[in-house]
């Protein structure tokens, strides 16, 4: 379903903007046109990496998608520690800084 919606909103020059995120201790900011949103890491359900893309997931059918390809220099490895710090394990299976 998830993937189903991706490949939607990527059809949608509005929705299929680009996101920026900005990661913290305090949880995740996402910014893709006109619209700003705050995740706290206490929403995440689960974080999964599928096929080279990092999937936030924030409930049955919604989720952020993250392709490796966005990180650059350490950036990867400073997400995936701020996953390990702020996340439990088991909403982070198969995810290791």
């Amino acid at each position: 379903a998830i993937w189903k919606q991706a490949e939607r909103t990527a059809g949608d020059a509005k929705t299929g903007a680009e996101i920026v995120f900005h990661i913290g201790d305090e949880g995740i900011r996402a910014r893709q046109a006109n619209c700003k949103g705050e995740i706290s890491w206490d929403k995440l359900v689960k974080v999964k990496k599928i096929a080279g893309i990092y999937v936030l997931y924030l409930g049955r059918d919604k989720a952020y998608l993250m392709p490796k390809r966005v990180f650059r220099g350490s950036e990867e490895q400073i997400f995936l520690s701020m996953l390990t710090r702020n996340l439990p394990q088991e909403k982070r299976r198969g995810i290791r800084a």
